[in-house]
Parts: C-alpha cells; sequence; structure tokens
C-alpha cells in the first residue's frame, strides 16, 4: 500500500472544535519547520504561502481547500502538488473505499457531536 499526504488548509477545518479535536486526536496533523520556505514559494494571494509551505514540508500530495484560486496548478506543480475542492476530495475517497467511508464520515460526526455538548 502507497502512502497518499494530504494537506487541509485550516478554512476546510472550522469550526474550531472540529480543528481542535483533530489536532488532539489525528497523529502528525500538525506541520512544523515550514516556516523558513514561506518566503521561497509564490501565490496569488501572499497570505495563503504557509499553507503551501507546509505542504511540501510535510511531503504532501494533494492540498484540500475550498480556496482553489489562489492555489493555481502552475504555481503547485513544481512541488508534484495538486489542489482540490473538498467536496471532490470527499466524492473520491467515496469512490475508493465505498464501504469504509461512510463509515469515517459517521465517526467524525459523532466526534465533532461529542466536542459539541463537551465544549459547547
Amino acid at each position: 500500500m502507497s502512502n497518499y499526504t494530504v494537506l487541509y488548509d485550516a478554512c476546510v477545518l472550522y469550526p474550531a472544535p472540529l480543528r481542535d479535536l483533530l489536532n488532539a486526536h489525528v497523529r502528525d496533523c500538525l506541520v512544523t519547520g515550514y516556516e523558513t520556505l514561506i518566503d521561497a514559494v509564490t501565490l496569488p494571494d501572499p497570505d495563503d504561502r504557509h499553507v503551501l509551505a507546509a505542504a511540501i514540508r510535510a511531503g504532501a500530495d494533494l492540498i484540500v481547500t475550498f480556496n482553489l484560486k489562489d492555489f493555481p496548478e502552475k504555481d503547485l506543480k513544481p512541488y508534484g502538488i495538486e489542489a482540490q475542492h473538498p467536496d471532490d476530495f470527499l466524492t473520491f475517497q467515496l469512490d475508493l473505499a465505498p464501504n469504509t467511508a461512510p463509515t469515517m464520515v459517521w465517526f467524525v460526526i459523532a466526534e465533532y457531536l461529542a466536542a459539541e455538548i463537551v465544549w459547547g
């Protein structure tokens, strides 16, 4: 089995309780050590460079983001990275693992609802 690494743009992980839940329970979900790469990358919106820098540092194959216009193929291709809308990403996951993906979606929903109860 080969690895396929995905980096989620923070805008995908809102609301904050879900992001906090993932940070607390998903191994290797936070990227560190990317800061020195920020100034070396170019994107249409300079405020998004940290996302690409983190993806490079993590060896990501894909950035999942709602913000596709600021992650054009020409800027990602040199690093072997693609950008994909979250809806497309989930659809592909369902296609790849039709028996497993729905169970994982329900697991995430249950964890999110539990976090809402605990954190309000």
